[in-house]
């Protein structure tokens, strides 16, 4: 807004000064037989710019015949500094050559919105022609990446020719005129050096395709990604993604433009984190995707609100951070994927600084800077390249090396395997001579401790049969204490294997299908159904289900309680048992319960302990 107020005052001050008249070219281009090619530019053009866009070229004539309004452009490249202005040129043509040939006028910026050339007609009227970057590519008069126009037969007399332009970029507004002749044989070897360039580029991304495929690694493919977005990207720079790709939709031009710069420098980032390997975890790494984020949400903005030529200045932002990333990690880690990141990309940052130099017009336009990022990218992608080689180079070598090392291990393995499988051959053959007298020595006392161990496995199982049957017929006969009783049932466990003891000998019936076959359940002593797969936990169906006391004090409660002459108390109980009172209470009153019912008459005390009927 300074910089428009600044350029208005010196306007109204030039214009003050000139009292209202405006200074004319005094120059006129002249075409001769020896002309090839002429800019139109400072002294032999006069502008003038339309702020309200809707100037006819009857009345932008009229206003220069006034002289109120045109001026001379004294900057060094005439620029459309007021973008929501159209600018008009007039110059004058005089055509001196004998030989009649051909002449077009050219603008060499490919991507100006609109260009109209007006001709001058026999009645003083201007005959139009229109075309442009927002333009369908087939209004062209010349089939060109740049937009030209031919200019028609000249008298000898002076003519003059208007030229209006509108674009919402900041453009170079001066046309180039060139023999046809001279536009065929440049146009001629600018489309074999871009169809070189492109060549070679696709040649790396079909390249590096392959690397992907073959290894299935994702930074090849972010790489892929990366140089093919920047292919489309410069063929929309240049203007032969307009005139090959697109050319019946001049309005995908930007959103290819702002789409290419985006996904380029997030692939980019994407590729690089890989490429130099940066750990998982670090403050690089978090700094890094935080950055894509970033550039997303950038993006977004640009595409649904306003898209700003300083936004365009991120990306070289984002260039210069992975720039200094790639020396520090050569610098300081010596990485060989880093060397060849820091090369190529200094050839790469260089052609955008000139690029960018040249777009702020701060250094001249020509074929050298017009074409710098091309060099420079073809520069990065060919290093690049070569670096991803030597990688995958140094990967295979070291698996190869590891091969190698493996057979040679192998091979001393397997000498050693031969020799030490001879020399056991050896010593089986000596061990099988004393293991076969061994063998008959102890086979011969093999039969004698059969002998003892028959008789004393018969004394030993009925000293066994002795044993329980005294001790479970004094548990029934006799009230034993809780010590004692844990004589018969020590533990949880003995509990547990009785209880399993009683449901197998009572039989299985599933609750769910009535089936009469089980299997081992989820938990110990657990029964399955065989057919429908429903769990049958130990102490469902007895009167211990969903108790929260230990087993053997619930064993121990349920024996007291249905053995003893004399009423056991629940305090009783929960002394002995260390349980709570009221815990013991609520047993008691079950068993109590279960003792009064009329099938549970004359059963012992271990039968009592199943349910008659399932729960």
């Amino acid at each position: 807004m300074k910089y428009l107020i600044l350029r208005s005052f010196i306007f109204l001050l030039a214009f003050t000064c000139f009292n209202g008249q405006s200074k004319a070219a005094e120059k006129t281009v002249i075409l001769t037989d020896t002309l090839d090619d002429f800019w139109v530019v400072r002294e032999y053009v006069d502008f003038f710019v339309d702020t309200s866009r809707t100037l006819t070229i009857t009345e932008v004539d009229a206003i220069y015949k006034a002289g109120t309004g045109f001026q001379i452009s004294t900057a060094a490249d005439l620029i459309n500094e007021d973008i929501s202005s159209a600018y008009w040129l007039r110059f004058e043509i005089s055509d001196q050559n004998q030989e009649r040939k051909e002449f077009s006028l050219e603008i060499f910026d490919h991507d100006i919105d609109e260009v109209t050339f007006y001709t001058p007609l026999a009645d003083g009227t201007f005959k139009r022609h229109h075309s442009g970057a927002g333009q369908k590519f087939n209004t062209r008069q010349l089939k060109h990446k740049n937009v030209g126009f031919i200019i028609p037969e000249i008298p000898e007399e002076n003519k003059v020719f208007y030229m209006r332009f509108y674009s919402t970029k900041l453009n170079v507004l001066e046309p180039g005129i060139r023999s046809l002749q001279d536009v065929f044989n440049y146009s001629i070897k600018e489309y074999l050096f871009i169809g070189v360039f492109y060549g070679t580029l696709l040649l790396v991304i079909l390249y590096n395709l392959i690397y992907y495929v073959i290894l299935r690694q994702s930074h090849y493919l972010y790489y892929v990604i990366y140089t093919s977005v920047t292919f489309l990207y410069l063929t929309q720079k240049d203007g032969t993604g307009f005139q090959f790709l697109w050319p019946n939709y001049p309005e995908l031009s930007n959103l290819i433009s702002l789409s290419c710069l985006a996904l380029g420098t997030i692939a980019m980032y994407l590729f690089y984190i890989r490429f130099l390997a940066i750990p998982k975890g670090s403050k690089i790494h978090s700094f890094l995707f935080i950055a894509i984020g970033i550039r997303i949400i950038v993006f977004a903005f640009q595409v649904a609100v306003y898209n700003s030529v300083f936004l365009l200045l991120i990306d070289y932002l984002y260039a210069q951070i992975i720039y200094v990333i790639g020396w520090r990690f050569w610098l300081k880690e010596r990485l060989p994927a880093a060397k060849w990141f820091v090369l190529s990309y200094s050839f790469f940052n260089a052609s955008i600084t000139i690029s960018l130099l040249e777009r702020a017009f701060v250094i001249p336009s020509g074929i050298a800077t017009v074409y710098s990022v091309n060099v420079g990218i073809l520069a990065q992608f060919i290093l690049l390249t070569i670096g991803i080689a030597e990688t995958v180079k140094e990967v295979y070598k070291a698996r190869i090396d590891t091969k190698k090392r493996l057979i040679e291990e192998y091979k001393r393995n397997e000498v050693l395997k031969g020799k030490v499988q001879r020399e056991l051959e050896e010593k089986v053959q000596e061990r099988t001579c004393e293991l076969e007298n061994a063998k008959n020595e102890i086979e011969e006392q093999s039969q004698k401790i059969k002998l003892i161990n028959r008789d004393l496995d018969i004394a030993n199982y009925q000293l066994r049969k002795n044993m329980t049957s005294f001790v479970k017929e004094t548990v029934n006969k006799h009230l034993l204490s809780f010590k004692d009783f844990q004589q018969a049932y020590p533990d949880d466990f003995a509990c547990k294997r009785m209880l399993l003891k009683l449901k197998e000998n009572k039989g299985f019936e599933c609750k769910q299908c009535g089936s009469q076959k089980s299997i081992k359940g989820k938990a110990d002593y657990d029964l399955r159904c065989s057919k429908c797969n429903y769990n049958e936990s130990l102490t469902a169906n007895t009167i211990f289900h969903r108790s929260r006391f230990p087993l053997l004090s619930g064993f121990y409660m349920f024996y007291s309680l249905t053995q003893s002459r004399d009423t056991i108390s629940a305090t009783e109980l929960s002394e002995i048992l260390e349980l709570n009172v009221t815990t013991c209470q609520k047993f008691k009153q079950k068993v109590q319960e279960r003792i009064a019912q009329k099938e549970y008459k004359n059963c012992s005390w271990e039968k009592m302990i199943l349910n008659k009927t399932s729960n």
